[in-house]
């Protein structure tokens, strides 16, 4: 099996279909890449902005920090799945040597950024398992 890259990624979502919750935005992105076998070890909402142009007839948009370990020859198709996915707009993946401890903001605000926690993984399996709840029923 091929050795996992670090990539940097960041998601455009419609914020009419997913809402700003960060929690509802990594609903949509996490499942994608745990499917192709990818481990996401950072996700937080970036901001709330106005496109310079619309997307699909939108002018705003939510955007999703993702860092993740994904195996290099899957790229291509998770960034396939995340254009099929109609809450995504606009998806760009870059690769990275490491996850940053801080973040500047356009605001000029000074973000301090952590790994996934235990218990973020524990909220994420917690989701999961009520998400195929609501799928069985």
């Amino acid at each position: 099996m091929e050795e996992k890259r670090l990539y940097e990624m960041m998601f455009v979502m419609d914020i009419n279909r997913t809402g700003t919750e960060e929690r509802m935005l990594k609903r949509v992105i996490h499942p994608i890449i745990e499917k192709h076998g990818g481990e996401v070890v950072l996700s937080r909402k970036w901001a709330d902005y106005e496109f310079a142009y619309p997307i699909k007839k939108l002018t705003r948009g939510a955007y999703h920090l993702v860092y993740a370990k994904l195996p290099p020859n899957k790229v291509r198709d998770i960034k396939r799945d995340c254009y099929l996915k109609e809450e995504i707009l606009r998806v760009l993946f870059l690769c990275a040597k490491e996850v940053p401890q801080k973040l500047v903001l356009s605001t000029g605000e000074v973000v301090e950024l952590k790994e996934t926690s235990e218990q973020d993984i524990s909220e994420q399996k917690e989701e999961e398992r009520i998400r195929k709840k609501e799928d069985v029923v």
